[in-house]
This record gives C-alpha cells, structure tokens and sequence, in this order.
C-alpha cells in the first residue's frame, strides 16, 4: 500500500502503476477507496482508455478514444443486439478497425464493398506485427449481421475460417515441457497466472472464458487397487457454443489450485492486459523448451505458426492430447469435455496417428512400456489418476 500512495505523487496511468506495484485493477481501485476514506486525498489521474487506438492523428472526434467510439449511437444500438442475444461484440476490434481507417463505423459498414476495401488496407498494414486476423473478421461479419448484410459463402476475405485450423493437431507439451513453461509464466506474468496455466491445461476452455471463469469445485474419489484417490469435477459454460462442459480434473496440482480459488476468478486484469501478458509470457516459455525461435518467422501449417501467432489457444491443443493419452485415444469421451463434434476434435485438435494405434492396452500403470514416448499413456482415466498421484501396481 505504502508504494502505491508514493507512486501517485504525480499524475500516471492506472496500467503503469497496477504493473509497477504488482496489483490488479480491481486492488488498485479498492485501495484508492480506502486511502480516500482514510482522509489521503489522492490527486485526479488522467482518464485511462481500456483499449488504446492504433491512430492518433484522427480527423474524426468520435475515433480519437475508446469511451468516446462507445458513445456513438451505431455503436450503442450494436451492443445493445449483441447484449439481447448474449453473443460477444467483438466491439474493442470494432473500434481498432474504425480508428486505422479514420472512418465512423456508419461509413465503415455502409456495404460490403466499402468493408472489404477498408479491411484489405488494415490487414496489410497490421500483417507486420503480432497479428491474426481472424478475430477482427469475427468482428466484422457480427456487425454486418446486426445491419443485416449478408456475406457470400466461402467469401476469401471474410470467411468464417479460423486461424487455429491447420495441421495442428499434434501441438503438445510433455510433463516436463508444462512443468518449464508453468515456471517461466509465473516468473514473467505473475504467480496467478502459474497457476491459471496449470488449471487451463487441465480444462481446456477457450481463452476469454478461461479468465472470466470463476472456479466451482466437486471434489469425488475414486477406488483403484485398494487404494483411493481424489479428482475433481467442475463446469465451464462456453458462450460461443452457449452450453456446459462438465470437466475432471485429474492432476494434483490443478485439483489443488482449483480448490484454492473456488468462488473467485484466478486472475483479476481486464481482457487486453490478460491477454498481452499470459500471450507474452507463454511464448517465453515455449521458446525456452524449443517449440519456436526467437527470429524465426513461421508459416502457416507449421507447429512453430500456432506457438507464436496463438500461443493461448495452443494450451487447448495440448491439452486436447493429453487427455486422448489419459483415455487411450478415446476421442468420444474426451469431447464430450469440449467439443460439440468428435470430428472437430479429431480433426484439429488431437489426431491419433497410425502409432497410437500400436500404442492402444499400452499403460503406464498397469502395462508400461521398456520405451517410453513423451507423453504418459493409460488404458483408462482411473489408471492415469493413480499414476498421475504416484500409484503403481503391483508386478
């Protein structure tokens, strides 16, 4: 508390100090509070912009910041349609896209035409930083649905393609690539996110839910051999499928965090800032394990592509095959966890290859091998929870 009243001995953005004292938002603005009450008067800090514009040099009042953009009328009428159908705006993207063109986004939607060419213009410009485009396509095709424009099937430029569809569906981290990555994540970004990286590869959400989720834990136990084990089972709602996933926790460390955090979220920083810092500190880690080089420029298709461009949805990869060698390549049982489609699983997410099928009654627990992969393998999930708590049959 003490560095934080020294740190507002003069005007700074909330962002500089919340980094510098190693506090939330949230924390910051509830000591602010109790300084306040406590008769400390603090003094005016400028107005902080949630999401910062790529331009400033803007002819149009409305572009110049974020608060202001979210005054425009259009702007309000399209949040209010995706409020009422409980589906993301994608309004920050929005925002971005008006604010490069210099254009309202009354302009910018007022037809196909005119979005592809503004679009075309702010792909080729941001293709020369850490970019993809593809939630700025999801961002666009949501708004010409509120204006009731429709877009051509397989239109090449804004398509519904994802950029996380390639041939990635064997991007994994082994035991002691996670037990690295999880160390270099807490060191860089902080000891929640250590501990939401652990929980993530153990559940696998998407990105935006896995910060807003707010832990619920159902502790169960299981008999294996005479000998009793804990695992845990929670629900994550996806809001881009509008259901419930029933998850199982097997790992000892995740059950454990997760217990510790029930009834509140593991990390407090908005979406932007949540994102920037867990993105940067992932690719330190992966670069520290070999999955990408620094100066390495990777293509799509490629392993290194998803690593870098997508370093956050890489975790529901992994995930994805760890839980396939929990289950000895069960893709059924591990989609339901996930996925509305076995083939979408199987097809992006974790492909078993023509070896998994020499692999299948191999386990760790009961059968292992004189070889072993890089990855544990179980003929079922009770033998990966027994092994995964250090059990071992008898032989």
């Amino acid at each position: 508390m003490r560095q934080f009243l020294q740190l507002q001995d003069k005007p700074r953005k909330i962002d500089d100090i919340v980094r510098d004292v190693g506090i939330s938002r949230r924390t910051y603005f509830r000591w602010k509070t109790l300084a306040e009450e406590g008769g400390i008067n603090l003094p005016e800090l400028p107005k902080q912009l949630r999401v910062q514009p790529l331009r400033v040099d803007v002819r149009n009042e409305n572009l110049k910041s974020y608060e202001d953009f979210l005054e425009i009328p259009f702007i309000k009428d399209y949040t209010l349609y995706c409020e009422i159908n409980q589906s993301t705006s994608f309004v920050s993207n929005v925002f971005k896209l008006c604010n490069f063109s210099d254009i309202t986004p009354e302009e910018y939607f007022e037809s196909l035409d005119s979005v592809k060419t503004n679009f075309l213009k702010f792909d080729q410009m941001m293709k020369s930083k850490e970019y993809t485009s593809e939630s700025y396509r999801k961002a666009i095709r949501k708004v010409l649905t509120f204006k009731g424009i429709t877009i051509p099937a397989r239109d090449k430029i804004l398509g519904g393609g994802t950029d996380s569809k390639g041939d990635y569906a064997r991007v994994y981290l082994s035991l002691p690539e996670l037990d690295t990555v999880a160390k270099i994540v807490g060191e860089s970004a902080g000891s929640e996110y250590h501990d939401l990286f652990l929980i993530h590869h153990e559940i696998f959400p998407r990105p935006s839910t896995m910060l807003n989720w707010i832990p619920s834990l159902d502790v169960k136990h299981a008999d294996v051999d005479g000998d009793t084990y804990e695992f845990g089972e929670c629900s994550v709602f996806e809001k881009k499928q509008n259901k419930h996933y029933d998850k199982i926790l097997l790992e000892p460390r995740a059950l454990k965090l997760v217990s510790d955090y029930s009834g509140k979220r593991i990390v407090e920083d908005g979406f932007d800032l949540y994102e920037k810092k867990y993105a940067k500190a992932l690719r330190q880690g992966y670069q520290e394990i070999g999955k990408i080089q620094d100066g390495v420029e990777y293509k799509k298709g490629m392993e290194g592509w998803l690593y870098y461009n997508r370093p956050i949805y890489s975790i529901r990869h992994s995930s994805a095959i760890t839980w396939l060698y929990r289950t000895s390549f069960d893709a059924s049982m591990v989609s339901r966890m996930g996925w509305e489609k076995v083939d979408t699983l199987s097809q992006f997410y974790a492909r078993s290859t023509a070896t998994n099928m020499m692999q299948k009654g191999v386990c760790y627990y009961c059968n292992p091998p004189n070889v072993k992969s890089s990855l544990p393998l179980f003929c079922s999930p009770l033998h990966s929870l027994a092994w995964y708590n250090n059990g071992r049959v008898s032989r």
